[in-house]
């Protein structure tokens, strides 16, 4: 068995393994065994675990913890989840005007903006490139909120914080990088009955906006 153990050094962990003693007359008399301090290889497995997870760019989740948790979320008929989907636009001008190197932290800092603009129990991820998503576990809005609320209303609210956020000017390397983007939405079972269809219901709608000179939001 593996147990933490409180040290004035910190939280260790411990491998425990033994067999029983048993004396002549076949009563049992003790254990024997081998403990093992195991803290580093736990550091290294949750590290491990933490790069799978995890974009090294922006430190939001990466594709492949995005798709895990959708698929957490989905548990077939009445599952009820909303993603939003958003696109840099223009964001090869910004990689061909200033190079990668402040590409790369225009999209740490879109990262952080987008971290700021979730509820607790949402996922903000970068799935690659300059695409980023948020996955909002309950549709059309997070759970708990009181009754009356209009959730039409509260849904338009945020997606214009998260682009007001975005569209704030970003200072790197002493280059003024004006920011815009696009965001498509959709929601399970509004728009989609699985997760593919979710997926190509928010790529529509992101599209939509695109078409249409980006700088905005549409709902699928």
């Amino acid at each position: 068995i593996e147990l933490p153990l409180l040290t004035p050094e910190g939280l260790t962990w411990w491998q425990l393994g033994g067999t029983p003693l048993f004396d002549v007359e076949g009563q049992h008399s003790g254990w024997r065994g081998v403990a093992q301090d195991i803290t580093v290889q736990r550091q290294q497995a949750a590290d491990l675990h933490r790069q799978a997870s995890t974009d090294a760019l922006t430190g939001l989740a990466n594709r492949h913890a995005f798709q895990l948790r959708l698929q957490g979320l989905f548990q077939g008929p009445g599952s009820s989840l909303q993603l939003f989907i958003l696109d840099l636009d223009d964001f090869k001008v910004i990689n061909d005007t200033h190079g990668h190197g402040v590409g790369d932290e225009v999209l740490r800092e879109v990262g952080r903006r987008l971290a700021r603009q979730v509820e607790p129990g949402e996922m903000p991820a970068r799935l690659g490139g300059d695409e980023f998503a948020v996955i909002l576990p309950a549709a059309p809005a997070a759970p708990g909120l009181p009754e009356g609320v209009n959730l039409e209303g509260r849904l338009s609210e945020r997606l214009e914080m998260l682009l007001a956020a975005l569209r704030q000017p970003c200072d790197v390397e002493g280059h003024r990088i004006e920011l815009r983007g696009s965001i498509g939405v959709a929601a399970v079972p509004q728009d989609a009955q699985d997760l593919p269809g979710l997926m190509r219901a928010a790529d529509l709608a992101l599209h939509a906006v695109k078409r249409s000179g980006g700088d905005g939001w549409r709902v699928h």
